[in-house]
């Protein structure tokens, strides 16, 4: 089969892995221009690192990964409110990656168009033709939007489905670890505000990510003054955490959204990853999901099954995992739930 997957990002890369190895002639747009050093830091989960066994990666991303064997909470006070050690609880250690460097890992070996974006498709007998940005003009077989939350295939696919906001503010950076925390990731939580600080591969360096629930209280602007004033007043650790902000350029702020598509295909297109089920970063399972989706998808491509039928099984398996892993949970509740989440069947 010939497969479009639109979006480089993880899912769309590790659907290029699984489906190449499959036997299927894969073409990977993105409409970026190739620069890997943008983003910050994502977690892998146990499920993930299955996922990533499949296609021979797993031991190329924990070289490059930190492992984050606990998982530590306070208030603004400094009160502890939850202590994890994962290996107690029954959940595999999970580790910290820089997104870099799992793309570049994803990456080898795959055929990607970079600033190529679809200009228009129709259907031409059983294949869709796709005309490119470029003039260019193919068919394929099958479309693949893993072009994100803000997905211009699922758009054209439903236009009625759409992001939706949470009403929540989000600013990634990079700062100096947390000397007492740098094996763990560390949480601060108040009632409006919340921030988490993970440990990086590059030990002189964090990635950190604090959240603000109620927008209409957000200070605007991501220079490091005006994110220092939005969590001023969450205690000694938050300070410290902010005393390292310098530059603005490593600031990124934005609008937490999430979606959930009711219905993941239509003729010959299919969701996968934020395009299908963006939910809140602060769960910090997306990447592991969208490689779920990307191995049932081949999976069920594999299948003797024509292809609607394959689509379709494809999204019964997907969509309710999706959803429960979509729903706000307390700490205390978040490692109930992954406790039997992570290792349950996909």
């Amino acid at each position: 089969m010939k497969i479009l997957i639109c979006g480089a990002g993880i899912g769309g890369l590790y659907a290029g892995n699984i489906l190449t190895q499959k036997g299927h002639e894969v073409v990977i747009i993105e409409k970026s221009g190739g620069n890997l050093e943008r983003g910050f830091a994502l977690i892998i989960w146990s499920n993930g690192f299955r996922m990533l066994e499949k296609i021979g990666k797993v031991d190329a991303v924990r070289a490059v990964g930190t492992p984050a064997p606990r998982s530590h909470t306070e208030d603004a006070n400094g009160k502890t409110l939850v202590d994890i050690d994962f290996s107690d609880v029954g959940i595999e250690i999970r580790q910290i990656v820089a997104r870099r460097d799992i793309r570049n890992i994803l990456i080898k070996d795959l055929d990607i168009q970079w600033n190529t974006t679809i200009k228009k498709l129709y259907t031409k007998g059983d294949a869709t033709n796709v005309i490119f940005n470029n003039g260019r003009e193919e068919y394929f077989d099958l479309i693949v939007a893993a072009d994100g939350i803000h997905s211009r295939l699922r758009s054209s696919m439903i236009p009625s489905i759409r992001s939706r906001s949470m009403g929540w503010h989000g600013w990634w950076f990079w700062t100096d670890p947390l000397v007492d925390y740098s094996d763990c990731i560390f949480s601060i939580d108040s009632d409006d505000k919340s921030g988490l600080v993970f440990p990086a591969t590059d030990s002189t360096k964090a990635c950190a990510y604090f959240i603000v629930r109620d927008a209409s209280r957000t200070e605007s602007g991501n220079s490091p003054d005006s994110v220092r004033k939005q969590f001023g007043g969450m205690g000694e650790a938050a300070s410290r955490i902010m005393s390292h902000l310098h530059d603005q350029r490593e600031i990124f702020l934005h609008k937490i959204e999430t979606v959930i598509a009711p219905e993941w295909y239509r003729d010959s297109i299919v969701l996968l990853g934020d395009a299908a089920h963006a939910a809140s970063p602060v769960s910090g399972i997306g990447a592991s999901l969208a490689m779920e989706d990307g191995y049932v998808l081949a999976e069920e491509l594999d299948s003797t099954n024509p292809l609607p039928a394959a689509l379709k099984q494809y999204q019964k398996r997907r969509v309710l995992r999706a959803a429960a892993a979509q729903v706000e949970k307390t700490t205390r509740e978040m490692r109930d739930f992954y406790k039997d989440f992570l290792d349950s069947p996909i």
